[in-house]
C-alpha cells in the first residue's frame, strides 16, 4: 500500500512539472508578444510627439527610480494649439464643440478632416434607464430597457482652467 502511495505521489509531481514547464514556454511568447506590441506603440508615440521620449526600462513592482534630464540636452516646449473656451476644447488634432449645458455636439477630426460625430447627436449624454429584471437581479437586460430612459439635466459649464501658461 505504501509503495502505491509513493508512486501516485510521485507521478503526481510529474505531472504538475510538466504543466509548470509548458506555462513558462508560454509565458515566454506572451512576454515576446506583449514587448512587440509595446515597441510598436511607442514608435507610433514617437511618431507624434513633439517633446522628449525616454524609456526606463524594467522596473521591480513598488520600486523606485530617479530621472533627470542631462544638461545641454534638447528640452523644448511643445505647441499643442490648446484652445479652451466656453464652447469649444480643442488642440492640433481634434475639436470638440459643446452646448450650453457642457454636452458634447461636435467632434472634428483635424487629421483626417472629418466629423466623428453624427449630426443632432450628443457624445456625452449620462442616460439611467429603469431596471426591473424579470428573472435575475445583476445581469437580465430585458430588451425593453430603454422604454423608459432619463437624461442627465445639466445647468451650467464653467471653464475652471485654461491650460499651461
Amino acid at each position: 500500500m505504501e509503495n502505491s502511495i509513493w508512486s501516485f505521489i510521485e507521478a503526481h509531481i510529474q505531472v504538475r512539472a510538466e504543466v509548470y514547464k509548458d506555462s513558462m514556454v508560454q509565458y515566454e511568447k506572451v512576454k515576446t508578444l506583449c514587448n512587440g506590441i509595446i515597441n510598436s506603440a511607442m514608435k507610433v508615440i514617437e511618431k507624434y510627439s513633439d517633446g522628449d521620449l525616454f524609456s526606463t526600462g524594467v522596473l521591480e513592482p513598488s520600486s523606485i527610480t530617479s530621472l533627470s534630464f542631462v544638461a545641454g540636452q534638447r528640452n523644448s516646449t511643445v505647441n499643442t494649439g490648446l484652445l479652451i473656451e466656453d464652447n469649444v476644447l480643442e488642440n492640433n488634432y481634434i475639436r470638440f464643440e459643446l452646448n450650453t449645458v457642457g454636452e458634447i455636439v461636435r467632434i472634428y477630426d483635424k487629421e483626417n478632416l472629418r466629423e466623428v460625430l453624427s449630426e443632432g447627436s450628443i457624445a456625452n449624454q449620462l442616460q439611467a434607464f429603469e431596471d426591473r429584471p424579470l428573472e435575475w437581479d445583476a445581469w437580465d437586460i430585458e430588451s425593453y430597457y430603454d422604454d423608459k430612459m432619463w437624461t442627465s439635466e445639466l445647468r451650467s459649464v464653467k471653464v475652471l482652467e485654461r491650460g499651461v501658461r
